[in-house]
């Protein structure tokens, strides 16, 4: 996705690893493409203090302000691209 796409930005972090693959599920259902990045001991092993748990979700930079406007509560129907 980076050599593709451009550079990656951290869009959110998380400890709750349902709440990543469904915002994750959310902005892939908007064309907007993602990745997460999980901390591999606390996925491993099930560990969930200290960080273990963290999952980041990565966007491009380009679609950073996208995917931000995508996971506002109540957003529906995907975000209108703007012109900087």
């Amino acid at each position: 996705m980076k050599d593709q796409e451009g550079r990656l930005a951290i869009l959110l972090e998380t400890t709750d690893p349902v709440e990543a693959d469904v915002i994750k599920a959310k902005l892939e259902s908007f064309g907007i493409p993602c990745l997460l990045k999980r901390e591999s001991a606390g996925h491993l092993y099930g560990i969930m203090i200290d960080g273990l748990a963290a999952v980041q979700i990565l966007v491009t930079e380009e679609c950073l302000e996208l995917a931000r406007r995508a996971i506002e509560p109540g957003e529906q129907d995907p975000p209108e691209e703007t012109s900087s």
